[in-house]
């Protein structure tokens, strides 16, 4: 699920940062590839439930604050296609 520029991947970075963590430092401590750091921040991939847990005893968050954007991205996203799908659906009714 690629996130299209959305603040989920910044979510992961800035924290990174905050806490002085080089992507390679990261990703020794979580026991994952540099790689891994780089898409999960590119938003090319997202990090498992594990790595997510990791991530928050690291930088001392919550899961919420974690996936908070990216949850209301997704709920945005629902939003949005349902909407179109409802509109869909109208038009053809009234044919």
């Amino acid at each position: 699920m690629e996130l299209d520029g959305r603040q989920f991947p910044n979510t992961i970075k800035r924290h990174r940062k905050i806490n002085g963590y080089s992507q390679k430092r990261l990703a020794k401590k979580l026991g994952v590839s540099i790689t891994h750091i780089s898409l999960w921040e590119n938003g090319k991939l997202l990090p498992g439930l594990i790595n997510v847990l990791k991530l928050c005893v690291i930088f001392q968050v919550s899961p919420f604050d974690l996936y908070y954007d990216l949850l209301y991205a997704v709920s945005e996203d629902l939003y949005v296609s349902e909407r179109k799908e409802t509109d869909n659906t109208t038009m053809y009714e009234n044919i």
